[in-house]
């Protein structure tokens, strides 16, 4: 009910300012109650925060977000550069992991147990798929391969902490992983243009799976690996659909794919029960 509406006649043995008295009072006890049912509680509260502010950012490109030990949020991004955010709980700290020109492009960011944080990202001056993490020593950058590598790379760390990376070179979608000696390369999906927004996820036994727009057809599809190498499904063909994709996989090893459908103008949600 909104106390605007109330009207106080004057009561009965009241004056006249008696009466605007009792009025005021009970004016101030609504106003009161509606400004404490406005004010939403704390915790529904957004906070927003500048993270990094530069007079220029060239062709600022995807960002990939994560959360450390303590809930604090840790970001890389680029386009220019390779830049990594993270807060300390109250204040954020930037640092340059790669200051090459024209690196930075789409950064995907892992942090291991010790907090330390792991991009696989691309050079554009070099076509390059590229790799940078950070150790107690500071930052150390690794190309892992050329030939117009490294777009849409989607990056995960295995229990060892090592390096898995889906990523497309325009035509192929690629997969490659470190063993702690040397990269291993394995061409997942060919045919066409593939593994445009890769998104990569391990599953409880270390397996990459991959769900990855085919844009030749225009269709969702879905790869994973096992012992025997690697399938691909074609999860969704209604349309043109598959972008933007992203991917999670539950303690069953059963996928989720969050993706957008440009013909329906959709949010759309695929998963995966077991059975299909």
């Amino acid at each position: 009910m909104m106390c605007s509406k109330f009207k106080i006649p004057p009561q009965p043995g009241f004056t006249c300012a008696a009466s605007r008295r009792f009025s005021l009072v009970v004016a101030i006890l609504c106003l009161g109650l509606l400004t404490a049912v406005a004010q939403p509680a704390a915790a529904e509260m957004w906070v927003v925060q500048r993270v990094d502010s530069p007079k220029y950012f060239v062709a600022m490109t995807g960002r990939s977000l994560r959360l450390d030990q303590d809930g604090h949020a840790c970001i890389a991004y680029g386009g220019d550069r390779l830049y990594y955010a993270h807060c300390d709980g109250g204040t954020w700290l930037l640092d340059v992991a790669d200051a090459g020109p024209g690196v930075g492009w789409y950064a995907s960011l892992a942090l291991d147990e010790q907090a330390y944080p792991h991009i696989s990202y691309r050079d554009r001056a070099n076509g390059s798929l590229k790799y940078a993490y950070q150790n107690g020593s500071g930052w150390n950058v690794k190309t892992v391969v050329n030939d117009w590598a490294g777009n849409y790379t989607s990056l995960a760390l295995d229990s060892q902490h090592r390096p898995h990376i889906g990523y497309s070179t325009r035509a192929d979608l690629r997969y490659t992983y470190w063993d702690g000696a040397e990269w291993h390369f394995e061409t997942v999906d060919s045919g066409g243009y593939l593994g445009y927004y890769a998104s990569l996820a391990l599953n409880g036994q270390g397996y990459a799976s991959i769900a990855y727009l085919d844009s030749t057809n225009q269709d969702l599809k879905y790869a994973y690996r096992d012992g025997s190498g690697w399938h691909v499904e074609t999860v969704d063909s209604e349309g043109d659909v598959g972008s933007y994709t992203s991917l999670a996989v539950d303690e069953h090893g059963c996928p989720h794919i969050s993706y957008f459908d440009w013909t329906k103008k959709d949010l759309k949600y695929a998963y995966h029960d077991g059975s299909g």
